[in-house]
């Protein structure tokens, strides 16, 4: 039971890493192609919190 568990939830983990990793790849795909104008700079604001997301800097604490 307790294995069950345990893959159950590295599974879980994995699967959210990949799924940040992909939006922020989709994101920075979308930041490549785009004009220069207010649309840029609201996609690098959604780059950084993205970034954020993924990194997690407080749970290391």
């Amino acid at each position: 039971m307790r294995n069950k568990i345990l893959i159950a939830t590295l599974f879980l983990f994995l699967f959210q890493n990949v799924n940040a990793q992909t939006y922020l790849d989709s994101l920075m795909t979308k930041f490549a192609h785009s004009v220069a104008d207010t649309n840029k700079i609201k996609l690098l604001f959604k780059i950084e919190k993205a970034f954020i997301n993924a990194n997690k800097p407080d749970s290391a604490m």
